[in-house]
């Protein structure tokens, strides 16, 4: 949906009078324009550590995700326009290539709206040859909070190992911090939820067993009761 409206310009720093110039106001949804999937040459998800960098014109934009794994999205309500798009990440080398967003009417409602307006590429790195066997361990989420019912009583952090082909990836779990606050399997890496009087901050380590230099973290908080006048104790 557009509105178009009138707005009123400063005169001399005092007067308001009309001038007449259209506004475009949009009442849509907001969308990314670009959505860039990346592969490392296994053809696994490799999104976690990568930079997209985009550039067109005056416009430059360097985005990342810590969430998705897979892909990496950019260039908010900026469709109609051609990219200069380069993908880095350590170990990798780097890829760049030009892509087109069709489009141009930057107010969309959704749907096919937004597909109208968007585009996606998938982008395949290649290692570099001096990249080492295990090139990075990373959870997800990167943090949680743990809480009693109706809160998260649990959690298993989902590993990202990034290594070689034919290269393991098996990873030892540890935990430090306020360990009384949680039950911890060393296993799994499952953070079970105690409940105390007060509040806990944990961290949660993924480290790779073929190069333990390589490890990946995540942060784990733990709601204490009671947290207000009115909240029962444990």
């Amino acid at each position: 949906m557009r509105w178009i409206v009138l707005v009123s310009c400063l005169v001399a720093g005092v007067a308001l009078v009309a001038c007449d110039r259209p506004v475009t106001v949009c009442a849509g949804v907001g969308y990314y324009a670009l959505r860039v999937s990346i592969l490392d040459d296994q053809g696994n998800p490799a999104a976690l550590g990568a930079t997209v960098t985009l550039d067109d014109e005056a416009f430059h934009e360097v985005d990342s995700s810590t969430y998705d794994p897979l892909t990496v999205y950019g260039a908010m309500e900026r469709s109609g326009r051609t990219y200069d798009v380069r993908v880095s990440k350590q170990h990798y080398q780097d890829v760049a290539m030009q892509v087109k967003v069709p489009g141009g009417d930057e107010c969309v409602s959704g749907g096919t709206s937004v597909e109208r307006n968007s585009a996606s590429v998938t982008v395949q790195l290649s290692a570099r040859a001096n990249a080492p066997a295990v090139r990075s361990v990373r959870l997800l989420p990167p943090n949680v909070l743990l809480d009693r019912s109706p809160g998260r009583l649990s959690w298993a952090f989902a590993p990202y190992v990034d290594a070689a082909p034919g290269v393991s990836r098996a990873i030892a779990w540890s935990i430090a911090g306020d360990t009384v606050s949680a039950g911890f399997d060393p296993i799994t890496g499952v953070v079970t939820y105690r409940c105390r009087p007060v509040s806990g901050y944990l961290t949660v380590t993924a480290r790779s067993l073929v190069d333990p230099s390589v490890f990946g973290q995540a942060k784990v908080a733990i709601q204490g009761h009671p947290a207000s006048s009115s909240d029962p104790p444990c």
